[in-house]
């Protein structure tokens, strides 16, 4: 099953803040321009290189504040000498609308002068409702520029971009994951390219379960220096050899009061064996228990929000291999055996991102995230995902 989602859908607040989510979507749509710009470049193109380096034929928009629009307003200059120069510098200025990363709306992100593109420009967004309506303002403010100073440039039409980067493959919750980035031409509107984050799976997961693993997947894991390579062909995934986990240190209640600082734990009620049961408890609940289930060689549970034999079991199992206090069959919002299992399968997580299939940082989370709990954020998003 594929299905594939927005970054706005997949980073939400909560549980990041608002300043946090914007920073993120930020830095991914700065890394979007950038993966889809070396392939428009090298794939579309056949050039090696970006205005003003030789052979200077195409501009990339470089995110650089003002210093975007004295690079844009000197390719236009550079290839028409011609151009009102005065009137160049007053409408860049004048019809610029702010943008939400603080860029002007009538800078694109490619110009190409030569063909295969000859005077075409384009323009990169996600692939949302806001990614549209800002792709429309983008697309009229440009086109509206160039008829202003009488210049050939249009929006692309040829160009038709539908590719897909799988960069993880790997262990999650048990369940043998493939997540890619993809883009594609825009339905409708010309000139436009849109991204999403795509995930695969073998199993039927409800959606809000798959924005989690994506969510985990991107930001814990790879966020933010995700390291796409150039364009190139893929091989299918394969499964993974599952290693029998480290056991998890058992935590007896004063020892683990102290281990979450007071975090809202990612059930709400109990579940298993006389336990409250509410599906969204019992669906997160199942999730965790099936990197126990996978690394033990056991079979999965279905992902289903109902409490039978086999989750009551596969608790209790859990319970006896971990937990010194008792196998009840019942995991306690906030108790040892929920905070246990959520420990285990974020160091799961991370073990199966290896280097090479997989490859992460974690390191410049904590730039913009002071105190970033791994931990924590894991909670954060189960708790989303009611």
């Amino acid at each position: 099953m594929r299905t594939c989602f927005a970054a706005s859908q997949i980073v939400r607040s909560p549980p990041f803040t608002e300043l946090q989510r914007n920073q993120i979507l930020g830095l991914i749509g700065a890394m979007a321009e950038s993966v889809i710009g070396t392939d428009y470049l090298h794939k579309e193109l056949d050039r090696s290189a970006w205005w003003p380096v030789p052979p200077k034929l195409d501009f990339h928009d470089a995110n650089a504040g003002i210093a975007s629009k004295r690079q844009y307003l000197a390719f236009l200059f550079d290839h028409n000498p011609g151009i009102d120069r005065g009137k160049a510098e007053r409408l860049a200025t004048e019809r610029g609308i702010p943008g939400p990363d603080g860029q002007l709306l009538f800078i694109p992100d490619f110009v190409s002068q030569a063909a295969p593109q000859a005077l075409r420009f384009y323009e990169v967004k996600p692939d949302s409702a806001s990614g549209t309506i800002e792709a429309e303002k983008k697309i009229a403010s440009v086109d509206a520029f160039m008829h202003a100073l009488d210049l050939p440039y249009q929006p692309g039409q040829s160009w038709r971009p539908n590719r897909d980067f799988p960069f993880f493959t790997g262990l999650v919750f048990g369940m043998l994951v493939t997540v890619s980035f993809h883009y594609e031409r825009h339905k409708t509107i010309q000139g436009v390219v849109v991204y999403h984050f795509c995930i695969t799976t073998r199993m039927l997961i409800p959606l809000a379960l798959l924005l989690l693993i994506l969510a985990i997947i991107i930001t814990v894991i790879l966020f933010p220096e995700i390291p796409f390579p150039l364009p190139l062909p893929l091989p299918k995934p394969s499964p993974v050899p599952v290693p029998v986990p480290v056991p998890v240190p058992a935590f007896g209640p004063k020892r683990f009061s102290n281990m979450t600082n007071g975090e809202s734990p990612p059930i709400r009620q109990s579940v298993g064996a006389g336990g409250k049961n509410d599906p969204a408890d019992v669906r997160i609940a199942q999730l965790f228990l099936n990197t126990w289930m996978a690394a033990s060689g056991k079979t999965l549970l279905a992902i289903d929000g109902v409490v039978g034999p086999l989750t009551t079991n596969a608790i209790r199992s859990f319970q006896r291999e971990y937990l010194p206090h008792g196998a009840d069959g019942r995991l306690d919002p906030g108790g040892p055996a929920i905070y246990a299992l959520a420990l285990l399968s974020l160091r799961d997580i991370i073990r199966h991102a290896q280097p090479g299939t997989t490859r992460y940082h974690l390191g410049r989370l904590t730039q913009f995230m002071p105190g970033a709990d791994l931990m924590k954020l894991l909670y954060r998003l189960a708790r989303r995902a009611h």
